[in-house]
């Protein structure tokens, strides 16, 4: 899975309601927002090998949404 990937699975974590996901539901969306926004610019600004570090602190939050998913 790429960074980018991360970023949208995450963001597709935090608009699809479940028990896992205990925040308020305008924030929720505004998250989600930022991280799918986070992920189209790493696909159309970001070389290949910077990604993971171009985008740490969202990928961080991404990566803690899915956990094992």
């Amino acid at each position: 899975m790429t960074p980018a990937d991360e970023l949208r699975a995450a963001a597709k974590v935090l608009r699809v309601p479940d028990d896992t996901v205990t925040i308020p539901a305008a924030a929720a969306n505004a998250l989600a927002d930022l991280l799918h926004t986070e992920a189209n610019r790493l696909g159309a600004a970001a070389h290949p090998h910077w990604k993971d570090t171009a985008a740490y602190r969202a990928l961080a939050v991404a990566r803690a949404l899915n956990g094992d998913r």
